[in-house]
């Protein structure tokens, strides 16, 4: 979703102009800014990052590097997955019979 910087309304694409006052969209996402490659979309989020340092960590997803993201126990979420799997797929199987 992008953000209109000056009335907030959102958007469901960021788009050259906010359909409400015609100011420019904030982008929030790498999936917000359009037609260009991932290497220039990521720039421009990070550039629009860096103009709103107001924002929340809720607002701009906070994790700047991967060091800034909570610790991860891989092993043991790879089991629970593998587990939920198994799960849903004994599930399906008791529905069908």
């Amino acid at each position: 979703m992008a953000k209109c910087k000056s009335c907030g309304s959102e958007f469901a694409d960021a788009v050259k102009s906010c359909p409400e006052c015609g100011d420019l969209p904030v982008v929030e996402s790498i999936s917000d800014v359009s037609g260009l490659g991932l290497k220039e979309k990521r720039a421009v989020l990070l550039e629009e990052m860096k103009e709103h340092p107001h924002c929340t960590e809720g607002e701009v997803g906070g994790a700047e590097t991967i060091t800034d993201l909570p610790p991860l126990n891989l092993k043991e979420k790879h089991r629970q997955l593998k587990e939920e799997i198994r799960e849903a797929k004994e599930k399906r199987k008791h529905e069908h019979d």
